[in-house]
């Protein structure tokens, strides 16, 4: 009796308490992020913020190579053991998956997309440099797919004339 009564108090502590606090205090404190930090564009859903989109055209900066295609199903765990004959063989990461590339990746892209685009390369220049932000701990990143919805909106807006 005394077992049933641990058993049912831990599964109310773990099952149900804890995933609701957590829950509670991610929509409070981070409800973009919670989401899954989507972005829609004239109401359709397009991405999102935290993982790569696959851009293949070159009017558009693209992510860094993924080995999951950008999805995010074949990013997971296996449970292979370390005397398994895959290993051995060269694997890769999921962080294909990250939607971030370095300032300088971008920059190196700038000339293909200013042709592309038609757009004078220093006036992209100063988009990348716009676009580019600093992390708290690493690197400065630019965000692929904010940077292509700039470029995108940009073009809307009067023939490349709001660029910088």
């Amino acid at each position: 009796m005394k077992t049933l009564l641990h058993f049912i108090l831990l599964t109310l502590l773990c099952g149900i308490a804890y995933p609701l606090t957590v829950t509670g205090i991610g929509r409070a404190f981070f409800p973009e992020q919670i989401s899954g930090s989507l972005v829609k564009k004239d109401g359709q859903l397009i991405g999102s913020h935290l993982l790569a989109q696959k851009f293949t055209q070159p009017h558009y900066f693209h992510p860094r190579p993924s080995a999951a295609d950008y999805t995010t199903l074949p990013s997971g765990a296996s449970n292979l053991g370390p005397t398994s004959a895959k290993l051995k063989k060269p694997s890769s990461s999921g962080s294909g998956l990250d939607p971030h590339i370095t300032p300088q990746t971008a920059l190196l892209q700038v000339p293909r997309v200013a042709q592309a685009r038609g757009i004078p390369s220093d006036k992209l220049t100063t988009l990348v440099l716009k676009y580019t932000k600093q992390s708290f701990f690493g690197p400065p990143y630019v965000n692929v797919l904010e940077l292509n919805l700039q470029l995108d909106m940009q073009k809307t807006l009067a023939n490349y004339s709001a660029y910088p």
